[in-house]
């Protein structure tokens, strides 16, 4: 009998150790720098507005000052997709020749803020952090769907110099940042 005992716990152990029975929703942070850390993932909705902010902090590991410089432009520079499958982006300037419908497909990021620095008409926020201090990078979408649970997939390009020496122009990827919505939505009649 204690063998018995002994084999299943040995079983369910390493199912646990495999994975199963865990949370895949978490969300999952690739940072290409290996002495720059991203904690504290947040997106707090307001359901009545409908705006969502997106808030991660950011630590610098290294043993010295380090410049962050996000280049938000586009697509590619700072994107998001929800659980909905719609897209976000900082619009770009319709004005110029030959940039009509560009925004076609995709809804709006707003505002781009790292630290005290925030972005206007440029398409880069940049600061610097010295080392093992964090600051807070916040993303804003000024309207989204109040049923969106998830944004599924969060992209930042980055470049990096470390005591104003050039190390990398690489992309951060956040998947699965659960939003939570504020005040959380009354339940529909009948549904308690």
């Amino acid at each position: 009998m204690p063998s018995k005992l002994l084999i299943s716990l040995l079983f369910y152990s390493s199912l646990a150790m495999a994975g199963f029975g865990q949370d895949t929703s978490a969300p999952t942070i690739k940072v290409p720098f290996d002495s720059i850390a991203v904690t504290n993932v947040k997106a707090v909705g307001n359901i009545q507005t409908g705006s969502v902010e997106i808030s991660m902090d950011i630590r610098n590991d290294y043993h010295a000052l380090v410049d962050l410089h996000w280049s938000v432009g586009g697509y590619d520079g700072l994107g998001m997709t929800d659980d909905k499958g719609k897209f976000y982006k900082i619009y770009t300037s319709t004005k110029a020749i030959g940039a009509a419908g560009i925004n076609k497909g995709y809804l709006q990021i707003k505002g781009v803020q790292f630290g005290s620095k925030k972005m206007d008409w440029l398409t880069y926020v940049k600061d610097t952090v010295s080392a093992g201090n964090t600051k807070k990078l916040k993303v804003t979408i000024p309207k989204m769907q109040k049923d969106v649970a998830i944004i599924r997939e969060f992209h930042a390009r980055c470049i990096l110099s470390v005591s104003q020496m050039w190390v990398g122009d690489k992309q951060f990827t956040i998947n699965n940042i659960k939003i939570e919505w504020s005040p959380r939505p009354k339940p529909a009649a009948g549904n308690h």
